[in-house]
């Protein structure tokens, strides 16, 4: 197998993560972290014995030469490393959300797009086996129709204040619900549970309608305490409850190494099926939608 150049740009929480697989997996090489601040490498689970440059822009990163490079930034700052990396035609996986709004996601998403690069978005819950199993399940017809779909999701982060709550947490709900259903959403209505500062939620209630038939309901927040996440559906043969949170002490694949495993391979040319940037577009429009109607208190068609 070609061993693969890989780049991170961010060495954040989510950078972290990114790098310490990287370094795990078959096929590809770590060999620069775009970090301004020129962080210690000590803290992102790297070894110590392997050679990985420490570089301060994305413009550094290009000259070092990668394959790809993962990209775990703010969303403020996303869009501007994306689309550099489009025009130096590197594929690139997207931590979500994809850009600040629609408006950004789709322009990203046309500029990797129109070059025929690869491109992906970090939709994780799409690799959890218990989440795949029930898209299956449902495409077999063995749960029945599905008549009301309820996600759970609190966070233990601490998001600085300029961090939209919809985006960070929401657009992991909407894309499993559209994921697993084949449907898009119709409506949805957005209530506020407590208010962290002026402009952003901290605790949300969406409710949705996909095709018109489906009932959801999206809870999401922060909080102090271990973070819930769940998905449970309501279907005409049976009722599931599925958890969102990771168990290390399941021996079995962490969803992120699988979604990085189909990703380099992706690059390679098989067949695979990896999450795409339109899907995060479809994502982002209902947040755009949940989050107008909570501005202005009421239900918005999509």
């Amino acid at each position: 197998m070609r061993v693969l150049r890989a780049g991170v740009v961010g060495n954040g929480r989510q950078g972290h993560r990114h790098a310490r697989v990287l370094e795990s997996i078959n096929g590809v090489e770590l060999v620069a972290i775009v970090d301004p601040k020129y962080h210690s490498l000590a803290t992102s689970g790297i070894s110590s014995n392997q050679r990985v440059a420490t570089v301060q822009s994305i413009e550094n990163l290009i000259d070092i030469g990668v394959d790809y490079c993962v990209v775990a930034v703010p969303p403020l700052a996303q869009t501007a490393i994306a689309l550099t990396l489009a025009e130096a035609k590197i594929p690139a996986l997207l931590e979500k959300p994809l850009g600040v709004d629609l408006a950004s996601s789709l322009a990203i998403t046309a500029a990797f797009e129109s070059r025929g690069l690869v491109a992906a978005i970090n939709l994780i819950e799409r690799f959890n086996p218990d989440l795949l199993e029930l898209r299956r399940d449902f495409e077999r017809g063995t749960l029945g129709r599905i008549t009301a779909i309820t996600t759970v999701r609190t966070s233990s982060n601490h998001k600085p204040p300029n961090t939209e709550i919809i985006f960070d947490l929401g657009v992991h709900d909407f894309d499993i619900t559209m994921w697993i259903t084949g449907l898009s959403y119709t409506s949805v209505e957005t209530s506020v549970t407590s208010i962290r500062d002026r402009s952003f939620a901290n605790e949300v209630l969406i409710n949705g309608i996909v095709n018109d038939a489906i009932s959801t309901s999206h809870s999401m927040g922060y909080t102090n305490m271990a973070p819930e996440r769940y998905i449970e559906i309501v279907a005409s043969k049976r009722t599931v409850k599925i958890p969102l949170v990771f168990d290390p002490s399941i021996h079995r694949p962490e969803p992120l190494e699988l979604l990085h495993q189909a990703f380099r391979d992706k690059i390679l040319g098989q067949e695979v099926v990896i999450p795409q940037l339109k899907d995060a577009v479809k994502s982002m429009a209902v947040a755009e939608a949940a989050i107008k109607s909570r501005e202005n208190k009421i239900a918005y068609s999509i």
